[in-house]
């Protein structure tokens, strides 16, 4: 089985003030959050292409990619955006202004400052990849937010006790709708908006932590995501998410939470930690099959800044994106 993995500064704010208010039916997403989620969509998708296509050049002049330390798994395929920043803090403030800009121009003039970041002189010999099957900026929002209103019909039929009636005409049970995807949908939704890192294979922190024995180390560190949605269990008792745990063990799942008092202490323990690090780094080795600890050590440490500068929850999930499935952050 292979896992599409991602870890995530988790925007609480979208899921509690946005997300699971659509979905009950209280109210519904903003104009200004519609509007946002489609840009940072469009955004996304330009600094991917930039991306790429500095990839495909460094390809050509395996030379300079040596010499600037340029990884298709990091830069392309790891973290968020199109970012070239060497110290994390930086990577951090690198999101947040590639999430300030307002088209194609900002973008494009971000993408090439970070290319003379990689190497000077770089912006003018790297092309924007090709983008032939670009959808629109209404595709995109239909895209972005297709799963949040089909919860919210969800919702709406278990109050009136009938079936959901799909798309394609079959029936569900309502309740069992939300069981199973309103936790998935939100944290997939809130990583549109604030996307995380990409990696590939059992690389999320519970499962190196699991297969190094530290097992009560995942539990001080992580708790069930379930503990976002219980709103919803109050309003609807027989929607239960107990059948969420508290470490990634399959596709397409939430894996363990770290609440923000903890994040800046899993990230010691994770990356710094003279007594663990080393065990961790044997486990993905020898154990997982992992080729490059060093760059999965890396992302954990990127990602765990992330969280900690903006005091947000730490998550890990699977599936959330794809770089086959060309879903990218």
């Amino acid at each position: 089985m292979g896992y599409d993995v991602s870890y995530h500064a988790l925007a609480i704010d979208l899921i509690d003030e946005q997300f699971i208010p659509h979905v009950l039916g209280e109210s519904t997403f903003s104009e200004r959050l519609r509007a946002t989620a489609v840009r940072r969509a469009l955004t996304r998708r330009r600094a991917n292409n930039w991306g790429l296509g500095c990839s495909a050049w460094m390809r050509e002049h395996s030379e300079v990619a040596a010499a600037t330390g340029f990884d298709s798994h990091l830069h392309v395929w790891g973290r968020p955006f199109f970012i070239a920043e060497r110290e994390p803090l930086a990577v951090a403030g690198r999101i947040d202004a590639w999430h300030r800009c307002a088209g194609d121009e900002d973008c494009d003039a971000l993408a090439r400052a970070q290319l003379e970041v990689l190497a000077e002189g770089l912006s003018s010999r790297v092309n924007l990849a090709d983008d032939h099957n670009a959808p629109d900026a209404n595709a995109i929002a239909s895209m972005l937010f297709e799963k949040p209103d089909i919860l919210r019909d969800a919702v709406a039929a278990l109050r009136r006790g009938e079936p959901l009636t799909m798309h394609d005409g079959s029936q569900r049970d309502p309740a069992d709708v939300l069981s199973r995807h309103v936790p998935y949908v939100a944290v997939e939704f809130a990583a549109q908006v604030h996307p995380g890192w990409m990696d590939r294979g059992p690389v999320a922190p519970t499962m190196v932590l699991m297969a190094a024995g530290y097992l009560k180390a995942v539990d001080h560190f992580f708790v069930s995501p379930a503990v976002l949605f219980e709103s919803i269990t109050e309003a609807f008792p027989g929607v239960s998410f107990e059948h969420l745990g508290n470490r990634l063990t399959s596709n397409y799942a939430l894996g363990g939470l770290a609440p923000p008092h903890k994040v800046a202490e899993l990230r010691h323990f994770l990356t710094e930690d003279p007594r663990i690090v080393p065990d961790l780094r044997e486990a993905m080795a020898e154990t997982l099959g992992i080729d490059e600890p060093d760059l999965v050590l890396r992302k954990w440490t990127e990602a765990l800044t992330d969280a900690q500068a903006r005091d947000l929850p730490f998550i890990e999930a699977s599936e959330i994106y794809s770089g086959i499935e060309g879903r990218m952050n």
